[in-house]
């Protein structure tokens, strides 16, 4: 088994973690989000809706969209953070 950086698997998990605090937040796609989901925002609260939700669900592709550029942007931020630490 390769090393592992447990700093870098750490410190990716924030990443994500700050991305998705800011990506559904309102400053970037919470708003349309929202509008996609076809629900109001006090509908959402305490839902998970998740990317495999969206994708099987019939949901807009605008929707999935988002949300699958959240994964994207995320993977790729860990991979450079990952890249860059080890």
């Amino acid at each position: 088994m390769p090393d592992l950086n447990l700093l870098a698997v750490l410190g990716g998990a924030v990443l994500v973690f700050v991305l998705g605090g800011l990506w559904y937040s309102p400053a970037l796609f919470a708003r349309p989000w929202i509008r996609l989901m076809g629900k109001s925002e006090a509908e959402l609260k305490g839902a998970g809706p998740s990317y495999a939700n969206a994708i099987f669900s019939g949901k807009p592709r605008a929707l999935w969209a988002i949300d699958s550029g959240y994964n994207l942007v995320s993977f790729v931020l860990v991979g450079i953070l990952h890249a860059l630490w080890h």
